[in-house]
């Protein structure tokens, strides 16, 4: 079983992302995500990319699953964000990037969708992930 995950969107790409958007979807070769808000989810999307809280990333690190690699992201907060928002509880963040395909756990559907195994959202919902949709993909 499979299943589409749409996270909370938090913020979106910063100055220092370097990207190629004359494809669909764009190629992120270098993640810079500002925050804008933050509702507590460790994982977290700003299309095509997701990044997800260290705690999930060490712990991802150590599964057998498939289809991602976790990489540097820079990560700074708008002004708005530090204005809103306590900094007491806010984590670091890990670049969760998909490189799988439909036999691996964690892949991207054709349309742009992240999709994870059962396995893969086991894991996932061991930690916040309350303001991300998920739904069954129809086979």
């Amino acid at each position: 079983m499979h299943f589409e995950l749409e996270p909370e969107v938090s913020g979106e790409w910063g100055e220092n992302t370097v990207v190629n958007t004359s494809i669909h979807p764009p190629v992120v070769h270098e993640l810079h995500y500002v925050f804008t808000g933050w509702l507590g989810d460790d994982l977290i999307e700003s299309f095509p990319c997701y990044i997800i809280s260290e705690r999930l990333a060490r712990y991802l690190s150590h599964t057998q699953l498939t289809g991602f690699k976790l990489s540097t992201v820079e990560v700074t907060k708008s002004d708005e964000f530090q204005t809103s928002y306590q900094d007491s509880a806010f984590p670091s963040f890990t670049w969760l990037q998909i490189t799988g395909d439909i036999s691996s756990d964690f892949y991207i559907s054709s349309s742009g969708i992240l999709v994870v195994t059962k396995a893969g959202l086991d894991a996932l919902k061991m930690f916040n992930l309350s303001h991300c949709d998920i739904s069954v993909v129809a086979t």
